[in-house]
């Protein structure tokens, strides 16, 4: 397993609100971008607490421990950034709201499993295709929005966030769970790289990845293609070879 990770203030932003985490030993690995919500109060805060409660988990992960079984570890996970949306709801959540997204993936074996809150993602390029294997947690994307409201407010609330660890008491993420088999290659962003640059060049550089580049290399070329663009985000990415 081979990965990388970059998280980059950008060329506008004072503040960097993005975290990353990153580690792997033998086959498992462990992989979080997490970007704090822009505009709202302590948004960095509350992506470095997610790391932090991430990171203390791995640190005492042992497969054994869960009697090897996957499901078993992603709750373990599902946990700690339970642990991450309370203390970030009971510290930051003053009259005011603070939060972040979470994208996470766990590789351990032949299993891989993703939680996501909020609108960063994950990547998968597998056998030619590039698919995103989260959803946009965004106003426009909420199941039960009518035709009538969607055209209502569309210049209002369009790509809006609508959910984030830490903004409500009870965690809010979707989970997914998955065969996992040489040559995948996964790439978790947040928003500050993927609204610049189109899914066309992430499939190249997640293609170059897998024939024979290594992924520190594909991550200066998705920053420079960041930077090549404007771009006015903080901008965070982690990739991975398995």
């Amino acid at each position: 397993m081979e990965y990388a990770a970059l998280c980059d203030i950008g060329k506008v932003r004072s503040i960097n609100q993005d975290a990353v985490f990153a580690a792997a030993r033998e086959d498992t690995g462990l992989f979080l971008v997490a970007d704090g919500m822009g505009g709202h109060s302590n948004g960095e805060k509350a992506s470095r607490q997610i790391v932090t409660c991430i990171s203390q988990w791995w640190e005492g992960f042992r497969p054994q421990d869960y009697d090897y079984h996957f499901m078993e570890m992603m709750h373990g996970l599902r946990q700690a950034a339970k642990r991450a949306n309370e203390e970030i709801y009971d510290a930051y959540n003053q009259g005011t709201i603070c939060g972040s997204t979470m994208s996470l993936l766990l590789i351990c074996g032949q299993a891989y499993g993703i939680l996501s809150a909020g609108d960063s993602r994950i990547y998968l390029y597998y056998e030619k295709k590039i698919r995103q294997l989260t959803t946009d947690e965004i106003w426009e994307n909420q199941p039960d929005l009518t035709p009538w409201e969607r055209e209502l407010h569309w210049e209002q609330y369009h790509g809006r966030l609508c959910n984030a660890v830490g903004i409500r008491r009870e965690l809010r993420c979707s989970m997914i769970t998955d065969t996992c088999r040489p040559g995948q290659v996964f790439l978790l962003c947040s928003d500050g790289l993927y609204r610049y640059c189109p899914k066309r060049y992430l499939k190249t550089c997640m293609k170059k990845t897998n024939r024979n580049s290594h992924p520190e290399r594909t991550a200066s070329m998705l920053l420079e293609k960041t930077y090549h663009t404007n771009a006015r985000d903080n901008i965070s990415a982690v990739l991975v070879k398995v």
